[in-house]
Parts: C-alpha cells; sequence; structure tokens
C-alpha cells in the first residue's frame, strides 16, 4: 500500500479523537459518558498529525474485536469491513492522486464542532471511527458495555503523536 499524509486540518484538536469522542458519546449509557468526560482534556490537547494512524487503529480495533471468539455472532461485520476497507483503500488513493486538497478546507464534517474543516481524506477516517462506534455498540448489545474495551480504544487513539 501507497503511504502518504491525508489531508489533515491545521488547526485544533484531532478532527478523530473528536469524532470517537462524539460518537461514543451518543452510544454509552450514562455511567460510562462519565469515564468518557474524564479523556476531554487529553482529547482537546491532540493534534490533527497522527489523524491517519488513529483512524487505522479504530477500524483495526473494530475488525480484531468483531473477530474474537466470544464476539463470533459479529464476525459477518467484520468481513464487510475488510472488504470495504479494501474499497476505501482503492477510491482514497485514486481521489488523491486525482486531486490536491488545501489543507484544512473541506466540507465540515458533522461530528467536528465549530469552524473545524475535514477534507476529503479526513471524511473516510472518520467512517473508520464510526466502524469502530458501531462494532462497540453492537458488543454492547448482545454482552454489556464491560465486554467493550471503548477506553482502550479511546486511550490509544489519543497517544498516537
Amino acid at each position: 500500500m501507497v503511504s502518504f499524509m491525508p489531508h489533515e486540518t491545521s488547526t485544533g484538536s484531532s478532527p478523530i479523537v473528536k469524532g470517537l469522542m462524539n460518537n461514543l458519546r451518543e452510544i454509552l449509557p450514562e455511567e460510562e459518558r462519565t469515564k468518557l468526560d474524564g479523556y476531554a482534556q487529553q482529547a482537546e490537547a491532540t493534534k490533527p498529525h497522527g489523524d491517519l494512524h488513529r483512524a487505522r487503529y479504530c477500524l483495526r480495533w473494530a475488525i480484531e474485536t468483531a473477530e474474537r471468539p466470544e464476539h463470533s455472532h459479529l464476525a459477518h461485520l467484520a468481513i464487510r469491513m475488510k472488504e470495504t476497507h479494501k474499497e476505501w483503500q482503492d477510491i482514497w488513493l485514486g481521489m488523491w492522486l486525482g486531486s490536491e486538497v488545501e489543507t484544512g478546507v473541506g466540507q465540515a464534517s458533522r461530528e467536528i464542532p465549530k469552524d473545524q474543516k475535514v477534507g476529503p481524506g479526513e471524511d473516510v477516517e472518520l467512517l473508520w471511527v464510526g466502524e469502530a462506534t458501531d462494532v462497540a455498540k453492537a458488543i454492547a448489545e448482545k454482552s454489556g458495555w464491560d465486554a467493550v474495551p471503548w477506553e482502550e480504544l479511546l486511550q490509544k487513539v489519543i497517544e498516537v503523536k
């Protein structure tokens, strides 16, 4: 696979971390949201640099978590995510090769508050974040939130520099 820099925003905190926090806030029960709120300061301190790695980690987390034997009911999700990821890789590479996006300019994402803009590459990355929260929600619905290692995911995503 060709490695390249995503169309990262130049200012503000990481849209990937914010997107993950917002997605989790929507699905976590109240007692878990209290834990999530404890990460707000760390999340605000993140920078967009490394967002491609954060997003890819979210997708890998989703696939690996869905493939665990205790979550065999989600095997179909893992297969779908792998196929979709391959398709997105092809689309993303073609888009990257065929166009140039000015850093920090693009359609504002619904998950990112205020005036922070994201480019097309970050839109794809935010979809990968969504895959992770979809898997988390599916596991919680069947096995409860204790079976979802969402804090581990969030901590790893925040740690990326």
